[in-house]
C-alpha cells in the first residue's frame, strides 16, 4: 500500500514531524523493535545505519538528516507498505529527484 500526504505552506517541520509519528502504520511499530536505514537521494546516495531499535528515534534521525539537507519543509511525505517494510519519504515537491527516506524493516 502507497500513501501520498500533500502539506500545505502553513505546516512547519515540526508538525509535519509530529503528522508523520500519528500515521496508524508508524504507531503500531512503537512497542516493536525494529531495523532502519536512513536513505539519502541527491545526486550521490548516501546509506545511514539507525543505531537504535525505536521508532522515535528512526523518526528523529530522518527528520534531523532532511533538516540537514537545508531543503525547504517537506511538502510532500509518501508512506509505502508492504509485508516486511515500512518506507517513509520526505520530499521538498511532488516530482523532487531530491528526498529522504526512512526504510523500516519490521
Amino acid at each position: 500500500m502507497q500513501q501520498t500526504i500533500h502539506f500545505s505552506k502553513d505546516f512547519d517541520f515540526k508538525a509535519v514531524h509530529d503528522y508523520i509519528k500519528r500515521i496508524p502504520q508508524v504507531k503500531q511499530l512503537h512497542d516493536h523493535s525494529v531495523k532502519m536505514t536512513v536513505f539519502k537521494e541527491f545526486t550521490t546516495d548516501l546509506v545511514i545505519p539507525v543505531r537504535s531499535n525505536s521508532i522515535d528515534d528512526g523518526l528523529d534521525i530522518l527528520s534531523q538528516q532532511y533538516q540537514n539537507t537545508k531543503l525547504t519543509t517537506p511538502k510532500i511525505v509518501n508512506i509505502e507498505e508492504t509485508e516486511d517494510k515500512l518506507i517513509v519519504t520526505y520530499k521538498p515537491f511532488y516530482k523532487s529527484n531530491y528526498n529522504v527516506s526512512l526504510k523500516i524493516t519490521k
